[in-house]
């Protein structure tokens, strides 16, 4: 449940950077904190997020009719779809001198190139959003206007770098010599590296691309199915990024005119949800679309070996089918 307490939780979770710090920031016992995040009843993904942008990716959205038997590169969730039409949603990542081969591979019916990724930001105007909600009531709507802008891109990362990303984006508070060693057990070919490069790396390249910790509910629960909404329309950026607010969304991808929602949803929260689409006229091309509860896809990539000579190639490797990834 989310209710004000979860949501001032995560306010603070946003720049903690260990358990320590966001038990300092709540006044919350580091043991109490780490239960709520990490316990049995826990129910969040939790994710280090970082500008992809500035790395020269943009995350993804793809609707299609089939999927090939082997997930494109970078491809990071794949939800099969019901509705009024039986449809893939593929979520990934694509580097523009791959982006013309991800899409042909997949033959997409519509395309979300994301301009703007975001998790469930927790705002405590909206923790009661519910029935009657009204778009244009919220205080803040008019700082939502705004068309969605690319970042500037800075560099692609190399191999150091990726391996330490790779497992840290679903691991806000992994620390970066941990995560770096992980990817190494999983790679003998990446090389040792001394504390002196480790903190030169973490510093010059890693840390300016976070833009913070987030988190989302998720429910491994036939009554809630994850829902999938797209969205085309001049305000749709608006739609989605209130909509990113709204407890329950998991993410939103925004583009200029067209975007896509995914969460679980209480009736309350369902119903503000789609006043907040209505109340600023955004479409729905394709209704309300529900993936079963297990069917959906999740996959992980060994980032690192797609970074060669500062530029983006296409390794022959398989991706690790896993339950929870980076976004």
């Amino acid at each position: 449940m989310v209710d004000e307490a979860t949501v001032e939780l995560f306010t603070a979770f946003r720049f903690a950077r260990s358990l320590e710090s966001l038990s300092r920031l709540t006044g919350i016992r580091r043991d109490k904190v780490k239960k709520l995040l990490y316990g049995d009843t826990a129910k969040w993904r939790l994710r280090w997020s970082i500008s992809f942008h500035k790395i020269g990716l943009k995350v993804i959205g793809v609707f299609t009719e089939k999927v090939p038997a082997e997930p494109p590169p970078f491809v990071l969730k794949i939800f099969p779809l019901e509705g009024l039409s039986k449809l893939y949603l593929v979520v990934g990542l694509a580097s523009n001198n791959f982006l013309e081969g991800f899409l042909n591979t997949l033959k997409p019916l519509y395309i979300v190139k994301g301009l703007e990724f975001s998790f469930w930001v927790p705002d405590k105007l909206l923790v009661k959003a519910g029935y009657g909600f009204k778009p244009q009531d919220y205080p803040g709507i008019m700082d939502l206007m705004e068309l969605p802008e690319e970042e500037p891109f800075l560099r692609v990362p190399d191999k150091v770098d990726w391996a330490i990303l790779t497992h840290k984006m679903n691991s806000p508070f992994k620390r970066f010599k941990t995560a770096y060693e992980d990817a190494r057990k999983e790679d003998p070919s990446l090389k040792p590296i001394s504390p002196q490069a480790l903190t030169l790396h973490i510093q010059r390249h890693i840390l300016p691309l976070w833009t913070g910790n987030y988190g989302y509910p998720y429910f491994p629960d036939p009554e809630r199915p994850i829902e999938v909404f797209y969205l085309e329309g001049w305000r749709s950026h608006v739609a989605s990024r209130l909509a990113a607010r709204i407890p329950g969304t998991h993410f939103v991808i925004i583009d200029n005119n067209r975007a896509i929602i995914v969460g679980q949803y209480t009736g309350p929260r369902k119903a503000a949800l789609l006043a907040t689409i209505g109340g600023v006229k955004a479409s729905v091309p394709l209704s309300e679309l529900v993936c079963p509860p297990g069917k959906e896809e999740t996959y992980m990539w060994r980032f690192w070996r797609f970074a060669s000579n500062k530029k983006y190639v296409l390794p022959s490797e398989k991706p690790t089918r896993i339950e929870d990834t980076i976004i």
